[in-house]
């Protein structure tokens, strides 16, 4: 068996990884006060481009790493061009002129008119351009993109986080998985339990070797679906048996949905067994005072993590 691969794909073009660093779930334009679903589910694969042999990923767990709120202008081309945030206090931030990163300062008065800098308070979430004095200033018609993240935490995780980001695992791609040979765990002469706990869709024979020769001491037995385990219908005395099945993955069918917030990690109930995937459903609800006038444009970075 091999080590388990989660990744996240878009539901619609599901070539496309997403959720992480350089490739964030992006909700696009989200209204301060009003939840905003995100427009296609996503995809937790397991070894999506694997041979499906690796092992089922388990214990699996979702935390929110990071959120960037997006906002973008075209630049008039006026000199000392000011600009505040919707979200604040900030963290961090990217501003691209043009598509060209530019550099945050101390102080504009430090540099020249050709410096490609800015000022940015990250308390009052104002940033301030140059005067092509000190400072560049941004051409007109150019488009001035400045990805930050919030500190959406001041006052405690559960109150600032409440209403950002939740999501739901509804439904699992049915992609059925056969396990050749097994070696099972044997329980008694007429029990065996096997590993994978998904949905146990056929089971095809148990032998007392790993060449699956002679008696089938499965025939006329039956199994659990859910459990993994196996009843025989022929008594095996031998000290070992391996086994050949069918299974795939177990749905979570959560019905409501769970927050997610920075640095706690949410569970989901069930493995991904490989070429298998889970389908998540997110919705973010900026809270209304996040920009009374409007909303934000949102991306977030997620975190997987998983035992097998």
């Amino acid at each position: 068996m091999g080590v388990p691969l989660l990744q996240m794909f878009r539901g619609d073009t599901p070539t496309i990884e997403v959720g992480t660093e350089l490739n964030p779930i992006d909700f696009g334009f989200c209204m301060a006060g009003v939840a905003t679903p995100l427009a296609y589910e996503i995809l937790l694969f397991n070894d999506k481009t694997g041979s499906g042999s690796s092992d089922d990923a388990r214990f699996i767990g979702i935390e929110l790493l990071r959120k960037i709120v997006t906002y973008s202008f075209v630049s008039t081309g006026v000199a000392s061009q000011t600009h505040t945030m919707a979200v604040i206090p900030i963290i961090s931030a990217t501003v691209t002129v043009d598509g060209i990163k530019w550099a945050k300062v101390t102080s504009l008065l430090d540099y020249g008119q050709y410096a490609q800098v800015y000022e940015f308070d990250y308390t009052t979430g104002v940033v301030l351009f140059g005067d092509d004095i000190h400072g560049e200033i941004p051409d007109a018609s150019l488009v001035v993109n400045i990805d930050y993240t919030p500190d959406t935490n001041p006052y405690g995780k559960q109150v600032a986080e409440g209403g950002w980001l939740s999501f739901k695992s509804v439904g699992v791609i049915q992609s059925e998985i056969t396990i050749d040979t097994e070696l099972a765990s044997k329980i008694d002469d007429t029990h065996a339990q096997v590993q994978h706990y998904s949905t146990i869709t056929e089971v095809i024979g148990v032998w007392d070797n790993p060449g699956k020769t002679g008696t089938n001491y499965y025939t006329g037995g039956s199994f659990n679906a859910d459990s993994g385990l196996i009843t025989l219908g022929n008594t095996c005395t031998g000290a070992d048996m391996y086994v050949e099945y069918n299974y795939m993955g177990k749905d979570d069918n959560q019905s409501g949905y769970t927050i997610l917030s920075e640095g706690t990690l949410v569970l989901l109930d069930n493995p991904i067994p490989a070429k298998n995937a889970k389908k998540l459903y997110f919705k973010v609800d900026p809270p209304a005072n996040t920009d009374p006038a409007s909303g934000v444009v949102l991306k977030v970075i997620l975190k997987i993590v998983y035992m097998y």
